[in-house]
């Protein structure tokens, strides 16, 4: 119902600007010349933004981020070696959401889908939390 009405609503701005634009006073053409524009503007600036993140996403942006990781999973089990198994157990499930974490990357890459590319970015943000979070709990035994 909303999405209806905010529907109708857009049409009916766009209806009343094109009419402006073609048959208002002056002032009014102006208006909508200018509002025009600056949709214009803003719609090619959301453009570039989408073609960066993309170019990033495909140029590996999450690539180092993911080999840190595992380079911190791998030094952290060398150092506690046998020792604390729970805290080994822990590493391991960070590695495997990693690894998981690197296949949806991978699949992304293929289609290019930029709402996918925000929610691997908020769980790359989430892993990178937990690491941290187990690092500390290594630090405070």
């Amino acid at each position: 119902m909303i999405k209806h009405v905010l529907k109708l609503g857009a049409l009916l701005l766009i209806g009343i600007l094109g009419y402006n634009y073609f048959f208002g006073t002056a002032t009014e053409k102006a208006n909508s010349q200018k509002i025009f524009g600056q949709v214009k503007e803003v719609a090619v600036s959301v453009k570039n933004l989408v073609k960066n993140e993309k170019n990033k996403f495909d140029a590996g942006k999450y690539d180092k981020a993911l080999q840190e990781l595992g380079s911190a999973y791998k030094g952290i089990r060398e150092k506690l070696g046998g020792i604390d198994k729970k805290l080994l157990d822990r590493i391991d499930h960070l590695d495997d959401r990693k690894a998981k974490l690197q296949k949806e990357i991978q699949q992304v890459e293929k289609t290019g889908d930029v709402d996918k590319q925000n929610e691997l970015q908020e769980k790359l943000t989430k892993l990178v939390e937990d690491t941290e979070k187990v690092i500390n709990s290594i630090k405070q035994e």
